[in-house]
């Protein structure tokens, strides 16, 4: 019998960035423009680049954040509350999030590049 092994999703974006293959070009264009990192081994995107890829206020989407109706266990591991440093020296909130939580929250927004997102998404 065939013993299976599993790749991480960490190993798998870092897989596909490393790829020379034009559709894993493509994808890792979109990868790095929406922001998204890796964190604690898992990727996540910042609320603020949230914000900018949808045009939005970052305080608008920290209060969709918050707004949203989901279990607490979900929240904890999806929306994790970190903190960024300005330019000033100031510090404010922002929210690391999982893919999960990105679809969660993305699939409230409205407007044109609301749509455009879900459509590739489904």
């Amino acid at each position: 019998m065939r013993e299976l092994s599993f790749i991480t999703e960490p190993d798998l974006y870092r897989l596909i960035v490393a790829s020379k293959l034009p559709s894993a070009q493509k994808f890792e264009r979109e990868f790095v423009s929406l922001g998204i990192f890796i964190s604690n081994d898992r990727p996540v995107v910042s609320s603020r680049d949230i914000a900018r890829v949808f045009g939005k206020d970052h305080a608008n989407v920290l209060k969709a954040i918050r707004a949203l109706d989901c279990s607490e266990s979900f929240s904890r591991v999806n929306f994790n509350a970190s903190t960024y440093e300005t330019e000033r020296g100031k510090e404010y909130v922002e929210y690391l999030i999982t893919r999960d939580g990105f679809s969660f929250l993305a699939m409230g927004f409205t407007g044109e590049k609301a749509m455009q997102w879900k459509i590739k998404y489904i």
